[in-house]
């Protein structure tokens, strides 16, 4: 029996006849229209220009001018956080500029601690750091340059921003800024290099731009001087290494050259050069492994480790960590470290543990038991 056709509503009908209307003027698969489609919508967002950006439905230049004209301290920060959306959509190099002209106003020591009715503007600061992090690599090159603004303010604030990260590319221009005769511009290049030769990158482009002998000659000289010139922890930028650490890291990345340097890094671990001493810096740590890499004999470390030891009572807490750390140092050397094994037996006799403990430890590395 043969089947018969359902009837078919109107409805139907209708739905079908749009639809045959909808295929008949759909742009053709592959077609310029259908570029245009994927183009708007895909989530790259390739299609907007930098221009038609909006953050709270107002232009960059919109927020710029109010960061810069703007006094109340809420207000710097909702514009600073615009400066920092925009940032990293590619206005970076604008903003920056903008964010260093605020910065001006806010002293660096308000991220040591806030002071009564200085909250708002610790936050200020914050944020500023927290756009410039957001803003990252494209706003570099004017961090660099920031370090050699006059103002305080800024030199520390750009201290800070690149202390945490730099590129490879940057390694030039901070290499020349090692050798101003402005101790506090070669300085900050000093910390911010020196932070970041954990970086493959960086360390090749630091070992790239010393290729040349003159050049690294005069490099070598103001990082010792850079050594030399080291600042207590409440005259450095919040949160950094001491000069000295830096330096001896740079130092050691130079690596025989800085043979020149030997010297000074001996007599500063001895204690003859160095106005204060503590193992928890890191500094002796660097300045050791800066001799290593140069190449100091063993005996020369040794001798400047003992003289060390014999400067510490060990009468304070502090005293008894270097203390400590120095033996621990001597055990690493080895079998070549033996002129000290009066001094760590005399050390065993300590009543207290961590340093007759260490002392024990070091003495059976030398002995190689």
């Amino acid at each position: 029996m043969p089947l018969k056709p359902r009837a078919v509503s109107a409805a139907f009908v209708t739905l079908a006849f749009v639809g045959a209307l909808a295929g008949l003027f759909a742009p053709a698969a592959g077609g310029d229209d259908a570029k245009v489609l994927k183009k708007e919508a895909s989530p790259s967002g390739a299609a907007v220009k930098k221009e038609d950006l909006r953050y709270d439905r107002k232009p960059f230049e919109y927020w710029r001018r109010y960061l810069l004209t703007e006094l109340k301290a809420e207000r710097r920060i909702e514009a600073l956080t615009a400066m920092a959306a925009f940032g990293a959509k590619g206005y970076g190099k604008e903003a920056v500029p903008a964010i260093l002209e605020i910065v001006k106003d806010y002293s660096p020591d308000l991220l040591r601690g806030v002071p009564p009715g200085k909250e708002l503007e610790q936050r200020v600061l914050e944020t500023a750091h927290d756009a410039a992090e957001k803003i990252g690599p494209p706003g570099f090159a004017l961090f660099v340059k920031g370090l050699e603004e006059r103002n305080l303010n800024v030199r520390f604030f750009c201290t800070h921003v690149l202390y945490c990260e730099i590129s490879k590319t940057e390694v030039p221009a901070l290499l020349e800024l090692t050798l101003k005769k402005n101790v506090n511009i070669r300085d900050a290049a000093v910390l911010v290099l020196g932070n970041n030769m954990d970086k493959k990158a960086v360390r090749a482009a630091w070992l790239h731009a010393l290729r040349e002998d003159e050049k690294a000659t005069k490099v070598i000289a103001a990082l010792i001087e850079a050594y030399k010139h080291d600042r207590r922890p409440e005259q450095r930028p919040l949160g950094v290494m001491s000069t000295l650490d830096a330096a001896a890291i740079l130092l050691g990345h130079v690596g025989p050259r800085a043979k020149a340097a030997v010297p000074v890094l001996v007599n500063s671990l001895a204690g003859e050069t160095t106005p204060y001493f503590n193992a928890d810096d890191g500094w002796c740590d660097h300045s050791l492994d800066a001799l290593k890499a140069i190449g100091a004999t063993p005996a020369a470390m040794v001798s400047a480790l003992i003289k060390r030891f014999r400067r510490q009572a060990a009468a304070t807490e502090t005293e008894l960590v270097d203390r400590t750390f120095i033996v621990k140092a001597l055990g690493d050397i080895g079998p070549p470290a033996k002129d000290a094994l009066p001094l760590l037996k005399e050390a065993l006799q300590d009543k207290r543990p961590p340093l007759s403990e260490a002392a024990e430890a070091a003495v059976k590395k030398i002995e190689k038991q």
